[in-house]
């Protein structure tokens, strides 16, 4: 069952100024049945060896891992009765025994608890229940009935093999059920007897008996911290743990062997009324100093000794807030106000140094002579190493923010607004600034001979005080520094606020993770103890951490580190520690740790603090499948129809729950898995699985240490379901196949039916089918064929004829209405020129029409024969020589002559005229050459001109061969490439045209060599 409050009573024992170094300091734990218990009748207790505590109540047997109480009654054990009535131990196998009022025997082993069937160990009689017995077995005082047995003979056993036999007249001691001797020794009752280790001792009046050798012998009177005790005596004897206890009055007293055969008593607990408490078990947790307090009435208490203590000047009943301290000795310390604190003195205040406190309590600094430096704001004052002579008064231009004595024994000043400065410890000297320092410094540390670090609001910096260099560690800048801490060269902590804490080792800063909480996000400082551990104060409590693991983490050999929390109910009162002060925390030389807080200086001796980690084992509790609880086992078989799955861990720590750090990963087929928090329950709930085998790793931290964790794996088996089985899928394969061909069977029958019909009927429809297609596809064609040339007709008269007729029109009319003397012999030359030019391209435009007319018109077959190639050329260039000779242009033909072919006379005809008069009209002041060459089975027809070149969308156009057919126009390519693209596609070849721009353009046509062919 799952604490869900706590009541927390702190107990002081002792007021405020502390006369011992180890005062009695408890937290006491109070649960009844409202937070836990199942009823409020504790009446023994005891542990077994994995650290469990176990408990006899009256609604059954309790066991309580620190945390959480789990019950064991009749409805989980099949008991007849849930009234547990004593423990026993297992003095063979270290267990424990519990019996409950029907003689039933539950055996309880690593926080297990199951019906114990067997034979009763030799360490415990079997009696009835009764108000009368002949033999009475010992469990343990007090009995809380003791006033109404009556018996003859007491049993007392001392080991497996060892037992005492007491009547009113004589102590019998057997050693393997044969008795060894007899003592003769009178008793009123058994209430008096009890073994101290394995002897057995009588108590009356405080004068001891010790029953040993066939002897009683007289082991004189109480010894230790009890003798200061007047009040009576009673015996609480826990048999279970094999511990004895005396209370005397509102003290507990822990009883040891003394010397001379007698007993010695250590004090463990004052002002705690076990009468009204009625108190009936005790056991002590010696190593933690942890009491559990079993109560007929009021269930459980448990009181932990704290280990920090808690100073206050008690000069007023508000809260003492502290910050900045120094040592005033070994063993006290002083803060600016000029109070002084210690542990084995009282509270006194400085008059000389308390009167000039003006609220400023955030620097000051004891030298290395004694003497006592405070400064309050724009103040400094040297005071004696008493406090109570002013030495030395100083005034600062700016604020004191903080202040450091240097290894070489001058004082270190920040100031705000105004950088560092030195001041040296003789009489009269004057600050001196410190090169190359920040403003506003709020902590200074030295590092080695030359390093002074400087910690800020915006960031860390470094000043080499010998070169004056300043540098920076840029990952911090912006952060918030708190504190520093040079543990040596090339290891400085930081802490900052929000941001953690780091280190950085000269060349490599490393953050450090946080706490499950994010408390170490603010850190105020840093401080280390002689066994290597550092005590992190924050607002949120106090972590203590070991070096080793963090240096490890840092260098990664270490995956993380563990930080151990202690809060408020170890002794603090409050949990947040003050910072920004310097210095803040301290080790004095007695070894005793001081911090700084919102209510007193929290102090500890590190020295004796033995630190409580959860190293105790891990185990599965209990496993729930659907709301019903299952036997835990390593490996776990699931319902393929479950819903809810929980299991739950335990692990006995009795500390800080929030040093506990359980984690689990739900691992599939070995696949690595996210670590995430086990629940506050400590359950796993886990639902909706697919079938498979997983593993449930659970992880627990140990403590320090590299890799120190506890890991347990619980294997859950998901079996699969009816359709994921291999015999499900084999079958189901079969019946598609067998369907499948069973549905091709009837279908090709069904399908050869109506092909049968069907064939007669396409038969018939095929042939007047195809014929339709054919006159379609003709139609189809002829109006393809009619769309083109109109479409190509359109855009020739647009661009071709249009702008030629365009422009005789202007020259015409610019002819008739000028006057004829105005109108020169060169202009009427020019003129007619260009009338001629313009009717000449016309007239060859007109041509290409009609050649492209009739060819469309036709059924576009033709014959091919041999062409003289040179003898058509030079017919060609007849006609363009004068053209081009007026335009300063030489026309020359480099084909070979004979240089035949076979091709269309008549069609190559009319390209190479297009392509000579393209050439024609783009060159001026120029060449132009025409040849030939034959290429394997191609022949090549080159037409070069170096004009002004021809524009990339039209060259694209030419060399796009899917332009040939369909609907593509040339845009402004003229008419004359049209005809030439359609023509050559006509003669089965293609043209491939390259141009650069005032350089040319070379136009190939590449056609097949039909006479190798």
């Amino acid at each position: 069952m799952k604490i869900s409050v706590l009541t927390f009573i702190s107990i002081l024992l002792l007021p405020f100024l502390l006369p011992a170094q180890d005062s009695l300091q408890y937290n006491i734990r109070h649960y009844t049945d409202e937070n836990g218990l199942p009823q409020n009748s504790v009446k023994s207790i005891a542990h077994d060896r994995s650290g469990f505590l176990w408990m006899s109540t009256e609604n059954g047997l309790v066991r309580f891992d620190g945390l959480n109480f789990r019950t064991f009654n009749k409805n989980r054990l099949a008991l007849k009765s849930s009234r547990i009535t004593w423990l026993f131990p297992d003095l063979v196998a270290n267990g424990l025994y519990a019996m409950n009022e029907n003689n039933e025997t539950i055996y309880m082993q690593d926080g297990r608890a199951s019906k114990y069937d067997g034979e009763p160990p030799s360490n415990i009689v079997v009696t009835k229940m009764l108000t009368y017995y002949d033999e009475y077995q010992a469990t343990g005082l007090p009995n809380l009935y003791a006033e109404v047995i009556t018996t003859k003979r007491y049993h007392v056993s001392a080991t497996p093999a060892e037992q005492f036999w007491i009547d009113n007249a004589s102590v019998k001691f057997f050693r393997n059920k044969k008795e060894q001797y007899t003592i003769p020794f009178l008793s009123e009752d058994f209430w008096h007897f009890f073994l101290a280790g394995n002897r057995l001792y009588h108590l009356h009046n405080r004068e001891l008996t010790l029953f040993e050798n066939g002897k009683a012998i007289n082991a004189g009177t109480l010894q230790g911290d009890i003798i200061s005790s007047k009040y009576p005596v009673k015996i609480y004897w826990n048999q279970s743990a094999n511990q004895l206890f005396l209370a005397s009055g509102n003290a507990l007293f822990l009883v040891k062997p003394g010397i001379n055969n007698g007993l010695t008593t250590q004090l463990l607990l004052n002002d705690f009324n076990f009468e009204e408490n009625s108190i009936l078990a005790v056991y002590y947790d010696e190593k933690f100093r942890r009491l559990f307090m079993g109560s007929h009435t009021r269930g459980l208490f448990v009181l932990t000794r704290k280990p920090f203590f808690t100073l206050r000047a008690g000069f007023s009943k508000k809260d003492e807030v502290y910050y900045s301290q120094a040592p005033f000795s070994d063993n006290s310390v002083i803060t600016p106000q000029g109070i002084v604190l210690g542990l084995n003195r009282k509270a006194a205040i400085l008059p000389e140094i308390n009167k000039r406190s003006i609220n400023d309590n955030f620097g000051m600094v004891v030298d290395r002579n004694k003497n006592i430096w405070v400064k309050g704001r724009e103040k400094l004052w040297q005071f004696d190493a008493a406090g109570k002579k002013l030495l030395r008064e100083m005034n600062f231009d700016s604020y004191i923010l903080m202040m450091l004595e240097g290894k070489s024994g001058e004082l270190i000043i920040g100031l705000r607004n105004n950088s560092v400065v030195s001041l040296k410890s003789t009489p009269g000297a004057d600050p001196v600034p410190v090169k190359s320092t920040v403003q506003n410094v709020l902590y200074l540390q030295e590092e080695g001979d030359d390093k002074l670090w400087m910690a800020t609001e915006h960031g860390l910096y470094c000043c080499n005080r010998r070169t004056g260099q300043l540098d920076s560690i840029p990952e911090l800048s912006g952060k918030y520094i708190r504190s520093l801490y040079v543990r040596q060269p090339g290891e400085l902590w930081i802490t900052t606020n929000e941001d953690g804490f780091f280190l950085y080792d000269g060349s490599k800063l490393t953050r450090f993770p946080q706490d499950r909480f994010n408390f170490l996000a603010s850190t105020h400082c840093i401080v280390e103890d002689d066994n290597g551990f550092f005590w992190i104060t924050t607002n949120k409590g106090l972590f203590l951490m070991q070096r080793k693991d963090l240096l490890e983490y840092a260098a990664g050999r270490q995956s993380d580190a563990y930080y151990l929390y202690f809060d408020k109910y170890s002794g603090f009162n409050t949990n947040e520690f003050n910072g920004g002060c310097q210095p803040c925390g301290l080790k004095l030389g007695n070894g005793l740790l001081s911090f700084p807080s919102l209510n007193g200086l929290v102090q500890t001796w590190s020295g004796k603090l033995i630190p409580e980690v959860p190293e105790k084992d891990l185990f599965i509790d209990r496993v729930e499948i659907d709301g019903k609880e299952i036997e835990p086992s390593d490996t776990i078989s699931l319902d393929k129809h479950f819903d809810f799955f929980k299991l739950y861990v335990t692990t006995p720590y009795f500390g800080n729950p929030q040093n506990t750090q359980l984690y689990f990963s739900l691992m599939k087929d070995h696949h690595e898995a996210a670590w995430i928090a086990v629940d506050n329950d400590r359950s796993i709930k886990l639902s909706s699985l697919t079938s498979g085998t997983y593993q449930i790793r659970i992880r627990k931290s140990n403590g320090f240490g590299a890799q120190n964790r506890r890991v347990r794996v619980v294997t859950l088996i998901v079996p699969l379901q009816f359709y994921e089985t291999t015999w499900f899928k084999i079958l189901t394969g079969l019946l598609v196949v067998a369907g499948f061909f069973l549905y091709m069977r009837i279908k090709l029958g069904y399908i050869k039916r109506k092909n049968a019909q069907l064939e007669e009927k396409i038969d018939e429809r095929t042939q007047a089918l195809q014929t339709t297609l054919n006159e379609l596809q003709q139609s189809e064609e002829s109006l393809r064929k009619q769309t083109r040339i109109q479409h190509r007709l359109i855009t020739a008269i647009s661009h071709d004829i249009k702008t030629p007729l365009k422009f005789l029109t202007d020259i015409a009319r610019r002819a008739y209405q000028s006057k004829p003397e105005e109108l020169g012999a060169d202009e009427l030359r020019r003129s007619a020129h260009l009338i001629y030019d313009s009717g000449h391209r016309m007239y060859h435009l007109t041509d290409n029409l009609l050649q492209f007319i009739r060819l469309n018109s036709e059924d576009r077959k033709f014959n091919f024969d041999t062409i003289s190639l040179y003898d058509l050329v030079q017919s060609k260039l007849q006609l363009f020589r004068e053209i081009a000779a007026d335009q300063s242009t030489s026309i020359e033909n480099r084909i070979v002559a004979p240089f035949s072919m076979m091709n269309n006379h008549h069609l190559l005809g009319i390209v190479l005229h297009n392509l000579i008069d393209n050439a024609v009209k783009a060159t001026y002041n120029g060449s132009i050459r025409i040849d030939a060459e034959r290429d394997e089975q191609e022949i090549i027809i080159r037409v070069e001109d170096t004009g002004f070149g021809m524009n990339d969308e039209m060259k694209q156009w030419c060399n796009d061969e899917s332009t040939i057919k369909g609907n593509a126009s040339a845009g402004s390519t003229g008419f004359g490439l049209i005809i030439v693209k359609d023509l050559v596609e006509l003669m089965h070849g293609i043209i491939r045209v390259s141009s650069q721009e005032n350089k040319g353009t070379l136009i190939e046509l590449h056609f097949p060599d039909l006479e190798q062919l």
